[in-house]
């Protein structure tokens, strides 16, 4: 749990929460997940090198 301030009125509940805990998260690499997600074996370790090979920020 992160302690957050308020939501202006116009904020998008979804993003303004992803917001909240990125300005938090101390490692190099996040992996953003929508609840209903169900990952096939070997999805992250296949991502990593592809975001590597071209210097990509963001690989969805």
């Amino acid at each position: 749990m992160q302690n957050a301030r308020e939501p202006s009125p116009q904020a998008d509940g979804k993003l303004w929460a992803q917001e909240q805990g990125l300005q938090v998260v101390q490692t190099s690499l996040v992996l953003l997940l929508d609840a209903d997600i169900l990952l096939k074996p070997g999805l992250v370790p296949f991502l990593k090198p592809k975001r590597g090979q071209k210097g990509l920020q963001f690989v969805s």
